[in-house]
């Protein structure tokens, strides 16, 4: 009998001793396989980390927002060890309660531009070089191209992320002449 770790779903978040499916095989001694499967319970003392307060959406975690414990739980569901380092600086998919375990997939990475936030952009044209800020429409890592919006002149543009917060544009790099024309003239016109 072989039970792969991977072959197991894990019980529902806060209830570990619901039974789970586990799909393994049978190896006979000719080597074939044969599909099997098995309802287990399987729980542990497994380190685990909780909001401390109520937590909204999109909320950045920081430590004090979280609580290290041990806990019986499914080992399926954290198969390594939680701390709340896994967890700081990262964004919640979801809202918590105070009390709510947060798990691996609750949460995610923060991009290097998120939607809505305000964006420092460089434009530059052989040596000339023009600095504004500008609002991002979509979100995105450095080596991303993001439409961003000038919020003076309502114009819509495209930009590289260079870094967090900063996108970069290069006149001189634009694929398409009509493109260069309008940002050009946007430019002159005193709003990009």
């Amino acid at each position: 009998l072989e039970f792969d770790l991977s072959g197991a779903g894990p019980p529902p978040l806060g209830r570990p001793d619901s039974p789970t499916l586990w799909n393994g095989q049978l190896r006979t001694a000719d080597g074939e396989l044969y599909p099997i499967w098995a309802r287990a319970r399987v729980t542990a003392s497994v380190p685990v980390v909780r909001a401390v307060v109520t937590l909204s959406r999109d909320h950045k975690l920081t430590e004090a927002d979280l609580d290290a414990s041990e806990q019986v739980e499914s080992p399926i569901r954290f198969p390594m060890p939680q701390s709340k380092k896994m967890y700081v600086a990262k964004l919640l998919k979801i809202a918590v309660q105070p009390g709510a375990i947060i798990a691996p997939e609750m949460v995610r990475t923060p991009l290097d531009i998120e939607r809505g936030s305000v964006v420092r952009v460089e434009v530059r044209s052989g040596f000339a070089s023009l600095q504004l800020e500008a609002r991002a429409e979509t979100s995105g890592n450095v080596g991303d191209t993001i439409t961003l919006l000038n919020p003076s002149s309502a114009m819509r543009f495209h930009a590289f992320v260079v870094a967090p917060g900063r996108a970069h544009i290069d006149l001189s790099d634009l694929s398409t002449l009509s493109e260069a024309s309008r940002l050009a003239v946007s430019i002159k016109g005193g709003a990009l």
